[in-house]
């Protein structure tokens, strides 16, 4: 993540995954590929929606600041399908049973990030 004009308040997700070094590299871009790290992808990004709106970034800052406090990624599986299928079918375990100490202000912002 970073921050435009150093502001917090305008933060700015960033997926090096899909950078690419050389100009000699083949286009990344065609119909049916994956871009992105999917485990942070929001639902409506794994169902191939084309009109994705900023809500696809509040869902994959969600993913990150759930990566932190938790210490394991919401949605994780052994392949793409597995993950996928988390994202657009299961809740994340709850923050709440895995760090009862947080503050249930914090749980509420992020259960509503990733919904």
């Amino acid at each position: 993540m970073f921050l435009r004009d150093r502001d917090p308040r305008r933060p700015v997700i960033l997926d090096f995954g899909i950078a690419r070094r050389g100009t000699h590299a083949a286009p990344l871009t065609r119909t049916g590929a994956v871009l992105g790290t999917p485990a942070y992808m929001a639902p409506e990004q794994a169902r191939g929606q084309r009109d994705l709106t900023k809500a696809v970034d509040v869902f994959a800052l969600g993913c990150v600041l759930y990566e932190c406090i938790a210490g394991r990624p919401a949605f994780a599986g052994e392949h793409l399908p597995a993950v996928l299928t988390q994202i657009l079918f299961q809740e994340p375990p709850p923050l709440a049973e895995l760090r009862p100490d947080l503050p249930q202000a914090l749980l509420d912002l992020l259960q509503r990030m990733l919904a």
